[in-house]
């Protein structure tokens, strides 16, 4: 007679026994198909979050198809002239990055009576190379003219199906509501619960970001008071500081990293070096304990080490994107799992109880 339960267990063994075998070529996979989508998922992003703004227009009278058109065009202004006037600018001052690194580095060797110079010329020669490949997309320069059209034709996607998306959100959202509603109470309320708490997500990114700018670009127009050098760099690190508050947990320490190579790339960096002292000990405190709380108030509470967790692990798989990526996806995971956790439980019995 056939043993149907040990039939199940080789069937289960072989199947984890192949996934095994494929985890090495899933990833890399996987990572190419994120790649390919970012323009799609950014565009969906960006639609989700303008919709407020959109409807807060159609309010006052103004015609959908024209909010669109308002608020895409201040976007792609705005972006146009942040890489016009400032970024672009900023660029050939990045060179001063790796003398920064280099005396940070040779600082911190001194301190702990240690010698620095292969870990400095390591990272410098690191740095070097970001420094290099910026520069290289902003002139189209030694083999980045496919990688600039690439980049280009993904803004273009990235628009077009943003504002495809935008135009028909709310009768997608409103079809979606009448159907969910209509075939199952439970998926409904899981739906409603998602939309609700990546709203607040990605309310509560953009004031912090907004937030990290004001602090960071307030700070170097203070320290170039004291060192004129320093004023090419305000906005740029206030950009930066804003952009890397988008990275959980680290986002703050690689601002202040960030912050600290800039002042040290360039002459007569004491005073600043003190600025920059003072500021960290006081901000963060004043993020931290006042300013997040109050935000965060009303976000979904989920445990610091599994956010880190999943931090580290898009990192790790998907780069910057998993980095950048991991919290909404660590939110949709959570309220997944409240949702589902008793069916899948109930599941993973019956599976049990089958083998």
């Amino acid at each position: 007679m056939i043993n149907k339960k040990l039939i199940n267990i080789l069937v289960l063994l072989a199947i984890i026994y192949v996934a095994i075998l494929l985890i090495p070529y899933a990833f890399p996979v996987a990572k190419r198909i994120l790649i390919a989508l970012l323009p799609l998922i950014f565009a969906f992003i960006l639609a989700f979050v303008l919709n407020p703004a959109v409807n807060f227009l159609e309010r006052f009278k103004v015609h959908r198809g024209l909010a669109i058109v308002i608020l895409y065009s201040t976007v792609i202004i705005g972006i146009t002239l942040i890489v016009i006037y400032i970024i672009k600018p900023a660029v050939p001052n990045l060179t001063n990055l790796s003398n920064g690194v280099r005396n940070i580095i040779t600082e911190i060797g001194q301190l702990f009576n240690i010698n620095t110079d292969e870990f400095s010329n390591y990272v410098v020669e690191f740095v070097d190379k970001v420094v290099a490949r910026i520069n290289n997309l902003f002139t189209a320069t030694n083999g980045t003219v496919e990688e600039v059209a690439q980049i280009f034709i993904g803004a273009i996607v990235m628009v077009i199906v943003g504002i495809t998306f935008l135009f028909n959100f709310n009768k997608i959202k409103q079809k979606v509501t009448e159907h969910l509603k209509e075939k199952n109470e439970h998926t409904y309320q899981y739906v409603k619960t998602l939309s609700t708490e990546l709203n607040n997500y990605v309310r509560v990114e953009i004031i912090i970001a907004g937030i990290q700018f004001l602090e960071y670009t307030t700070l170097f127009l203070i320290l170039s008071i004291f060192n004129h050098a320093l004023l090419p760099y305000a906005l740029i690190v206030g950009i930066t500081a804003s952009v890397l508050s988008l990275i959980p947990y680290f986002g703050g320490y690689l601002s202040i990293t960030f912050s600290g190579i800039v002042i040290m790339g360039v002459a007569h960096a004491a005073i600043p070096i003190l600025g920059l002292i003072i500021f960290m000990l006081i901000f963060p405190q004043l993020d931290g304990y006042v300013i997040n709380p109050k935000i965060y108030k009303k976000q979904l509470k989920i445990n610091p080490v599994i956010s880190i967790a999943f931090v580290l692990v898009g990192s790790a798989v998907f780069g910057i994107y998993g980095t950048i990526l991991s919290l909404p996806v660590l939110v949709i995971t959570v309220i997944t799992y409240r949702y589902y956790h008793e069916p899948i439980k109930s599941k993973l019995k019956q599976m049990k109880d089958s083998i």
